[in-house]
């Protein structure tokens, strides 16, 4: 029988611990998901290096922990990914990243329910972007909306895609204080400096946020063992 392949979780690693704690959570909940072992890997500022991991899982499937198809994920997880071939017996297969689908809107279902807001039909759920500002990013976001208010199976709620800027937000202020109820839900992995910038942008405005991050949610989970299964699949 063979064993299973291991799940290694490449993130990219902040000066802010947080980032390190919300990393750690989602591989605990995907490892508990996964019907294989889950390392996580950092491409800065924290150890396990993506090499590091490699030694210790030998092989497996990375699968980059990231939202969004900027740089780190063009280049930095390419680059990660052919280190660890050379420094371990491999092979390592790359999935594509987590991304801005629905997945992540699932996950925001799970952070408005913890904070109380779980039938929120007569909502407006700001969702903020909080670490890009890329056009792909907000395009790839907003179709996951379109697509998620046009099933019968989505979400009860109203949303609409927002760069974390105050300006951004200023639209939406107006309407809570004409009486509209409205939360602000920062797009982020983990809780850090730029889920902080949407918090304080918010909060600034008189605009409701929710706690938490998506890192923390069984929506992300998933969706890192489903990116490793794809992965695995794409290859056979």
């Amino acid at each position: 029988m063979t064993d299973p392949e291991p799940i290694i979780l490449l993130a990219h690693g902040s000066a802010d611990p947080r980032h390190r704690r919300g990393i750690d959570a989602l591989a605990t909940r995907a490892t508990l998901l996964a019907e294989a072992p889950v390392h996580v890997a950092f491409l800065d500022h924290h150890a396990p290096s993506a090499t590091d991991a490699a030694r210790a899982a030998s092989r497996g499937v990375v699968v980059p922990a990231l939202l969004s198809t900027g740089y780190h994920a063009r280049v930095d997880v390419p680059e990660a990914i052919a280190a660890m071939q050379a420094a371990a017996p491999g092979p390592f297969r790359a999935s594509v990243g987590l991304g801005l689908g629905r997945p992540v809107l699932e996950g925001v279902g799970e952070l408005l329910a913890r904070a109380g807001v779980a039938d929120s039909s007569d909502h407006c759920v700001v969702l903020a972007l909080a670490g890009t500002t890329a056009p792909e990013a907000i395009e790839e976001l907003r179709g996951a909306l379109a697509g998620a208010s046009a099933g019968p199976d989505g979400p009860a709620w109203a949303a609409s895609a927002s760069v974390c800027e105050p300006a951004h937000l200023g639209g939406y202020a107006t309407r809570a204080a004409e009486g509209a109820p409205t939360v602000v839900v920062p797009i982020a992995l983990c809780e850090g400096v730029l889920r902080d910038r949407v918090i304080g942008a918010a909060l600034g405005l008189r605009l409701a946020t929710v706690a938490g991050a998506l890192a923390e949610t069984d929506a992300m989970a998933r969706l890192v063992v489903a990116r490793a299964a794809e992965a695995l699949a794409a290859d056979r």
